[in-house]
């Protein structure tokens, strides 16, 4: 069965307080090892939340309606806890002075780069997480503390995510996020008063010891008469079922690189990362259970505007060749997409494509009630804000790198704006383009956005700047 949270999350709103969330998403007397077993044994970033007689663990619980005006919360996994166990692991802790702390792995599947048919070693991939990655677990973490602390029904509203340092994979790290400020507002709609909603901010960090990797301010919204809903007359979304498919090849023989020196890499070359970046038989393959659905007609009039379809590529000392990571190819099941280059515009290299979230990218699968890790069938038909967000993050991340504008660009500003919920098993079209207002002293301002039907779904913008050679 599929359900649809916009009527969840309604009656969540007519039903419920905090306090009842509160309660139901808060462990006591549990075991630890079991819950995180994820954890290497003895993790001093884990053990030091778990030993602190001030902070509860959380477990993640979501709202279903049950019988007719019966609302109920239920155990859940989402991308962040469950779903992604080879990109994800959290461990979040709830203090009662509206603070979360939290635990965070980054696995294989979250690397920023895995490079295909590389001659001595396929399948090599980077130590690092992606920084869509990364800001999932930003929003994620700022996202409970909200739901928790205050108010069930709050949704994002607005993102803004500033990175300082590369993203360790495989090591423990901490997370923090604190409420801030609220505000109440009132919609101003032809020359009366509309609907009156609360924003409040939330301030989250992530943490390698004492090096800030990145931080962002989180505006999230309560809005109890009319929140925000996923775009009308949408198709029956097409779920795949799981399999063994959903593991892509590549990260089934991934291992890290051999423990030598990197050859001294050779001026950045624009046109060879282009033609590797286009070379779509050496690209990955997403299973055809997750593949976003490629028009014909519209496969045919991009072709005929001189449009060429365009993979992800990287460089590996003076080599270019393509490759994978966490929204691209990896994770089949929770992210596929389709997008073509337009060199036509005098403004720049443009993106535009289809986007499609599968039932890995949902934001809630209901568990059994026997406490077991069990899917009892059931998800939500919403996609988790983390993926839509992680993949608009790369497709802007690679876009200067296609006229030279930067070299090995890596995300420096991301800021993303929601205007409504974004459903899993759809294709969606989406754009990516220079903006017209350019911060050169820093770097390349990008901007793209996600629409269905003439309605905007979000919209993005991020600086980039380059590792310089």
């Amino acid at each position: 069965a599929i359900y649809s949270i916009d009527d969840c999350t309604s009656h969540c709103i007519r039903h419920s307080g905090c306090s009842a969330i509160f309660y139901c998403g808060l462990l006591e007397g549990f075991d630890a090892a079991a819950r995180f077993s994820a954890f290497d044994a003895g993790d001093p970033v884990l053990t030091s939340l778990l030993m602190d007689p001030t902070l509860r663990p959380l477990q993640r619980t979501f709202p279903r309606l049950c019988m007719k005006d019966t609302l109920k919360f239920y155990k859940i996994i989402d991308p962040l806890c469950g779903l992604l166990p080879d990109t994800f692991n959290v461990a979040y802790f709830l203090a009662h002075s509206n603070t979360l702390s939290g635990a965070v792995r980054f696995g294989a599947q979250s690397t920023q780069s895995i490079c295909h048919r590389i001659p001595h070693n396929v399948g090599e991939f980077q130590p690092y997480a992606h920084r869509g990655a990364v800001a999932c677990v930003l929003y994620d973490a700022a996202l409970w503390l909200a739901r928790l602390s205050w108010h069930p029904n709050a949704v994002l509203k607005k993102i803004t995510s500033q990175f300082s340092s590369p993203c360790p994979a495989h090591r423990t790290l901490l997370v923090e996020a604190r409420l801030g400020i609220e505000e109440s507002n009132i919609n101003f709609i032809s020359g009366s008063y509309g609907d009156f909603y609360l924003n409040t901010l939330v301030h989250v960090c992530l943490k390698a010891d004492d090096v800030l990797i990145a931080f962002a301010e989180v505006l999230m919204a309560s809005n109890p008469s009319a929140g925000i809903h996923i775009p009308p007359n949408l198709p029956d979304a097409k779920l795949a079922p799981p399999g063994v498919d959903w593991i892509p090849r590549e990260l089934a023989c991934a291992q890290l690189g051999a423990a030598h020196a990197a050859p001294t890499p050779m001026p950045w070359d624009a046109k060879m990362y282009l033609e590797a970046a286009l070379d779509s038989e050496n690209s990955s393959v997403v299973p055809p259970s997750c593949a976003a659905a490629v028009d014909p007609g519209w496969e045919a009039q991009r072709r005929s505007k001189d449009m060429r379809r365009i993979e992800r590529a990287s460089r590996l000392g003076s080599a270019y060749c393509n490759d994978s990571c966490f929204t691209s190819g990896l994770a089949p099941a929770a992210v596929s997409h389709v997008h073509y280059l337009d060199r036509s515009d005098p403004c720049g290299d443009r993106f535009e494509g289809s986007i499609k979230f599968g039932p890995q990218a949902s934001e809630a699968c209901f568990l059994a009630a026997d406490d077991n890790f069990v899917n009892d069938g059931c998800v939500s038909v919403v996609a988790h804000f983390g993926l839509p967000m992680a993949a608009m993050e790369d497709f802007l991340a690679h876009l200067p790198r296609c006229n030279g504008r930067e070299k090995e660009t890596f995300t420096w500003n991301f800021e993303m704006t929601v205007r409504s919920l974004i459903p899993i098993g759809v294709e969606l079209p989406f754009q990516c383009s220079f903006s017209e207002e350019q911060a050169d002293a820093v770097g390349t301002r990008v901007q793209g956005s996600i629409e269905y039907n003439g309605q905007l779904l979000l919209h993005c913008t991020a600086i980039m700047t380059s590792i310089q050679s």
